[in-house]
């Protein structure tokens, strides 16, 4: 059986070419958007690079607009008050509120692809850097607003998942090996170089997060979660699955 800890490595996003708020002064980027926890803009006593208080700064000596708005961003299925702020030129002053709009249609109804295609879109990404950031998108996550787990197979399990579409766990999956599921925390993903044999293959789902800790049980937050899957936490998996199970192939995720 593969060393879960062998499996995952820190992704980190696509970096974004170049000073976001220096492109928007010089016309080459109509927005840019950034989020801060309301406390932060309250006691405004964060000096670092992103701060608020420098942001404004900046903002002041390009003489552009800013634009700020109350949002309620999900962080692993809690909610938590964050106003966003738009930099931006008099001209683009209507992306903020077509970005607010958006976000607002989308709350509580599940987002997609297709509306994050749209944000990037507003946002004023091209082509190339929407299409690297949604290929990080699908190569790090299951699916939007899901925790994403993992499940360390054999190839008769993985027969048996395919056989009903992989839409549930079997629990007939369990008589032919053990069922290792993995729940990597943070921005651990899958390595993208990692390579199995004929027998073994590793599996992906997005689960509500509020069964993670009905499956894992644990006090602990752990960066890498392992636990064998057992009979008695099937129907919880099954309940709380939101996506179909993906297995992980030389090309991609399928």
């Amino acid at each position: 059986m593969l060393d879960p800890s062998s499996l995952f490595e820190e992704i980190l996003p696509p970096e974004a070419v170049g000073d976001e708020i220096d492109q928007v002064a010089m016309s080459k980027k109509p927005v840019s958007l950034h989020g801060f926890p309301i406390e932060s803009i309250i006691d405004c006593d964060d000096d670092s690079h992103e701060g608020y208080c420098h942001i404004v700064s900046r903002v002041l000596d390009k003489q552009l607009w800013m634009v700020h708005v109350p949002s309620v961003h999900m962080i692993n299925d809690r909610a938590e008050v964050y106003v966003d702020v738009f930099v931006t030129t008099r001209e683009h002053v209507w992306r903020a509120a077509a970005l607010s709009a958006l976000e607002a249609a989308f709350r509580g109804q599940g987002w997609s692809d297709g509306a994050e295609i749209l944000r990037s879109t507003l946002l004023g990404y091209d082509s190339a850097s929407t299409a690297r950031w949604m290929a990080y998108q699908r190569h790090t996550r299951a699916g939007w607003g899901v925790a994403t787990i993992y499940f360390l197979l054999n190839a008769a399990q993985r027969e048996l998942l395919k056989a009903v579409g992989c839409r549930c766990m079997l629990p007939s999956v369990m008589e032919s090996g053990i069922v290792k599921i993995i729940f990597p925390r943070g921005r651990l993903a899958l390595r993208r170089d990692i390579s199995l044999g004929s027998e073994q293959c590793i599996a992906r789902a997005g689960i509500d997060w509020r069964v993670v800790d009905d499956i894992f049980s644990t006090s602990h937050r752990n960066a890498i979660e392992c636990i064998t899957l057992e009979h008695d936490k099937v129907a919880v998996l099954n309940a709380g699955l939101r996506t179909n199970l993906e297995f992980w192939t030389d090309g991609g995720w399928k």
